[in-house]
């Protein structure tokens, strides 16, 4: 949960897809929290699956991985929701899609919500003003909006980012004029949106050395477990050694999510036992966008 308020409510709607994090797994329901909301999440394992029995729920529900799950059930004074992933299919007219599929699917919607992030994040550096309340002014705005459309619409959930730049032309007076922005902060924006409508997405690059004395099984192990929970597009090969190129665009993703890779793989060496291995980056050549 960032130290924000993401969207303009506080509290999940009973149907909505939210981005989950399952933590924990118990004797009869798994422990979640909510990536996007104040909120724990508890989800019974009938919930979980169609199926009756389970050979692995590691691969039906990945701990420590982020996902997408619907809420069942809101307790607003106890800050909890009772989530379910067996039906996510029926947001879909393919049939036989396997669960990682769906997964796959419905995560890109939260994925696209990143460029949103970076367009914020550019604007206040520009105007020199604060991000928490330029994105509780405006977004939320723009938030309530797409809920309301979502509400009015059997399709699958439009995403924050998809609304946003979708309606953006036409809407985008009016909603500085709601949130109270001034005109140099809405100007600011459009040229910002325009720009980056023209030229598309960027490609984003970081050059990680990962020195293993431990061979390649370890390193093998160490980006198993810390590629698998990524849920934006990306590329990770093999250069020269050390060195290992890490490649995604601003489509889905933005240059922090360089930065939080490599913290997480200097993380996870130490939780994996794994005293042979050492992951070092230079701030030059983390995250490097293209012209």
């Amino acid at each position: 949960m960032s130290d924000y308020q993401y969207y303009s409510t506080i509290n999940p709607t009973v149907g909505e897809l939210v981005l989950v994090e399952f933590t924990e797994r118990l004797d009869s329901f798994f422990d979640a929290k909510l990536i996007e909301y104040p909120y724990r999440g508890m989800m019974n394992y009938s919930d979980a699956s169609k199926k009756r029995k389970i050979s692995s729920w590691g691969k039906i529900v990945p701990l420590n991985k982020q996902m997408v799950a619907r809420v069942d059930e809101v307790d607003e004074k106890a800050k909890i929701v009772n989530l379910s992933t067996a039906y996510l299919d029926e947001y879909f007219t393919e049939k036989n899609l396997s669960p990682l599929d769906i997964q796959e699917k419905l995560l890109l919607g939260f994925s696209e919500n990143k460029l949103l992030e970076s367009l914020i994040t550019s604007l206040c550096t520009i105007t020199k003003t604060n991000y928490a309340e330029i994105w509780q002014a405006l977004v939320h705005v723009v938030d309530s909006e797409r809920r309301e459309y979502n509400d009015d619409n059997d399709d699958e959930p439009v995403s924050l980012w998809r609304y946003f730049s979708e309606n953006f032309e036409e809407k985008i007076d009016g909603w500085c004029e709601v949130a109270g922005l001034s005109s140099e902060i809405k100007d600011a924006l459009k040229g910002m949106f325009e720009k980056r409508k023209e030229k598309g997405p960027k490609k984003i690059t970081s050059n990680i050395k990962i020195i293993s004395q431990e061979g390649m099984t370890s390193t093998k192990k160490l980006l198993e477990n810390c590629l698998g929970s990524l849920n934006y597009q990306f590329s990770f090969k093999y250069s020269t050694a050390p060195n290992f190129i890490f490649e995604t665009t601003t489509a889905d993703s933005c240059p922090d999510d360089h930065h939080d890779l490599i913290r997480n793989l200097q993380e996870q060496i130490k939780k994996l036992g794994l005293k042979l291995v050492f992951v070092q980056a230079i701030p030059e050549e983390v995250a490097k966008v293209s012209e």
